[in-house]
């Protein structure tokens, strides 16, 4: 079984193939269940003709007169027509047979639906996560938390029910229709003809809705992207939002992405609507022409009273499958414009190398060399290292301005970028060469904001890694957190980005984090933000202990002291050396 990140690679494949269509998404498995769907589609849509063909006979049973007569068309090749007395016998049992068998088709044909939708979802989530984990973080931030987010939660619900209500309910529809057209045919083809010819006219219309339908969905998915990604920066900045005392320009914005949310999908509920009235004046003019024709040839005598009341059934029931496919449309342009954002994001150009192909790292501590770096971020040039050499273990100190590289050369380092030029060697090798996954396990980060997630603090330093009771404990005692860990114990819930610590003990839960992956390079950036004094000399003391342990650790700060106490100070402006 592939897993999620295999499975990825292998859908943008198929996308890159053909973009925009839905069966690369399919799983071989799926085939057993559209098989199982075309099934129960078929038996409804014979169910359902049944109704119309049963129709002539019940009335005839119900008043009696002379033995029923076949459609003149069949009465050749058909065998002799029943009696009144033996359909007043069998047609009891065959009507209810008829209608357990559709109800219970019904049932089978809904399940299988809903299996197919939710391994579907479940796919495209999957997907649309590992490819979020390979873009690079410039690519990341660039599209925004709503837009990802967005294509996760409701584009993949768009496209859920693309399958299930849109194309699956179509089918089925479809099936029941060429049926209850059939049965139609079969009763007087003549009279068939004159009633569906209208239905062919209503096709430019419905087609020009479809486009409408189609321009309405994509801004109402763009509409809802913009909506999360608004809600999610107003909740990352609550504090701020609250603390200004005016809290009316948020709202504003929200409101204005609301009412253009509102808007987009009031337009397209709109847009459907009109389906349906222009399918009943079809079936209300194919109805009219129908009994016309019908009233002529009855006073012919050429069509029996029967035929006709089965005709018209058959043509009454043609009108909700009809309807059906109006109804099928309207969800299918929003799934395809969801498809088709999630097709975007899924063969965005830009991608982290990722895997466990190439050679394996160094496990201990090695000097890291720099040749001829230039590095590029958003269409300019931000780093440009002409040479540089890290020591193997030791405290090294970068320091700068604002915008000056630091984060850059961190990420370059980490492998979170690639250097446009130049070569970057770990020991003997070049960094382009060594495995990317097993590199970014050797690298260890501390942000000077950490977030943490919701739960205990053994799950936020484990973090989803396997459990290894001595790797946990050194981590503890390494980043200082054995009072924290006392207190909360392994179980202690953190809250939300772990509201329940202070900011100094959040810093210690992601250095224990860090540490937990035995890395032998320690990135820390900005570690002494949001510290006071006595935390910031804390901080140093652990930092020499890391180095002190056989560690490299690599300090981007803006703290004087601190660079102070570094074996080797690296000074960068502008993204150069200084």
């Amino acid at each position: 079984m592939l897993s999620a990140k295999d499975a990825a690679v292998a859908l943008t494949g198929a996308r890159r193939r053909s973009p925009g269509r839905l069966r690369p998404w399919l799983a071989p498995q799926d085939r057993r269940g559209l098989a199982a769907v075309a099934l129960w589609s078929a038996v409804l849509a014979v169910c359902t003709g049944a109704y119309g063909l049963l129709v002539g006979p019940v009335l005839r049973a119900l008043f009696g007169g002379t033995r029923l007569t076949w459609p003149a068309a069949w009465a050749d090749v058909l065998p002799p027509a029943p009696s009144v007395e033996s359909l007043r016998v069998a047609l009891p049992g065959v009507v209810v047979g008829v209608a357990a068998l559709k109800g219970w088709a019904a049932h089978r044909h809904a399940v299988r639906s809903a299996r197919l939708g939710l391994g579907l979802v479940q796919r495209v989530q999957a997907a649309v996560h590992a490819r979020v984990l390979a873009l690079p973080p410039d690519v990341a931030h660039t599209m925004g938390v709503g837009e990802v987010v967005g294509r996760m939660v409701h584009d993949a619900a768009a496209v859920q029910q693309l399958l299930v209500a849109g194309y699956l309910r179509r089918a089925r529809d479809a099936a029941q229709i060429v049926v209850l057209v059939g049965v139609c045919l079969v009763l007087d083809w003549r009279m068939a003809l004159a009633g569906l010819a209208v239905y062919p006219v209503i096709f430019w219309p419905l087609d020009r809705l479809r486009r409408r339908l189609k321009r309405a969905a994509r801004a109402g998915l763009a509409g809802r992207g913009a909506l999360t990604g608004r809600m999610t920066e107003d909740l990352a900045r609550l504090p701020q939002l609250q603390l200004a005392g005016d809290q009316g320009a948020a709202r504003r914005r929200v409101s204005a992405d609301i009412e253009a949310v509102a808007s987009a999908h009031l337009d397209a509920a709109r847009l459907a609507s009109l389906a349906s009235p222009l399918t009943e004046l079809a079936g209300a003019v194919a109805l009219g022409l129908t009994l016309w024709w019908a009233s002529q040839r009855i006073a012919a005598g050429v069509v029996a009273a029967e035929h006709v009341m089965g005709f018209f059934v058959s043509l009454l029931l043609v009108y909700e499958p009809a309807k059906g496919l109006a109804r099928a449309q309207a969800v299918i342009e929003p799934g395809r414009m969801a498809l088709a954002r999630i097709d975007e994001l899924l063969m965005h150009p830009a991608r982290l190398p990722t895997g466990d192909v190439g050679l394996a790292p160094p496990s201990q501590p090695v000097p890291i060399h720099l040749r001829g770096v230039r590095v590029h971020r958003g269409g300019r040039q931000v780093l440009s290292i002409d040479a540089l050499d890290l020591p193997a273990g030791g405290l090294v100190a970068v320091v700068g301005p604002n915008g000056a590289g630091k984060s850059t050369l961190a990420w370059l380092l980490g492998g979170l970028l690639t250097a446009w030029e130049g070569e970057v060697r770990v020991g003997e090798a070049a960094l382009g060469a060594l495995a990317p996954d097993p590199w970014r396990r050797r690298v260890g980060w501390l942000l000077g904001a950490p977030s943490l997630p919701r739960g205990s603090v053994q799950a936020a330093i484990v973090d989803g890694r396997a459990l290894d009771a001595a790797r946990l404990q050194h981590a503890i005692e390494d980043a200082g957190l054995t009072s924290v860990w006392q207190r909360l114990g392994a179980d202690g819930a953190l809250g939300d980005a772990g509201a329940g610590l202070s900011s100094g003990e959040r810093q210690r839960v992601a250095l224990a984090r860090a540490l937990y992956g035995a890395p032998w390079l320690l990135v820390l950036d900005e570690p002494e933000a949001h510290l006071d004094r006595e935390g910031r000399a804390a901080l140093g003391a652990r930092l020499r202990a890391l180095v002190d342990a056989g560690r490299t650790v690599l300090l981007l700060t803006h703290d004087a002291e601190l660079a102070r106490a570094a074996d080797l100070t690296v000074h960068l402006i502008d993204g150069r050396l200084a």
